[in-house]
């Protein structure tokens, strides 16, 4: 079974992005979101850690070119059935992760 999540991209109160991702959304362990997010981080290009609708959308692309099988996308608003809310609050000078269970 799919471990679903929505990962929220914020600009400190504001969501400005919302990720849809279909399986993997388990917040523990090397290939955990939080860790796949700070790998993601490490990775990208600096000057775009506080561009939060760019950061966003090149972590799409980052994870769709690394795992083709996942499903991953933007999304409008909540999806409805995920496990995991993840918080990428770009309002600091690097992105910071928290999540919740719905």
């Amino acid at each position: 079974m799919s471990t679903r999540c929505n990962i929220n991209f914020v600009d400190g109160d504001e969501i400005v992005a919302r990720i849809y991702q279909h399986c993997d959304g388990y917040p523990d362990g090397p290939n955990g979101v939080p860790a796949t997010l700070d790998m993601f981080f490490g990775e990208t290009n600096p000057g775009y850690l506080d561009d939060v609708e760019i950061l966003a959308a090149r972590f799409v692309a980052w994870k769709y070119a690394r795992c083709r099988s996942d499903v991953i996308g933007i999304i409008a608003g909540p999806h409805g059935d995920e496990e995991y809310i993840y918080t990428v609050d770009c309002s600091g000078a690097r992105p910071v992760v928290t999540w919740a269970e719905p």
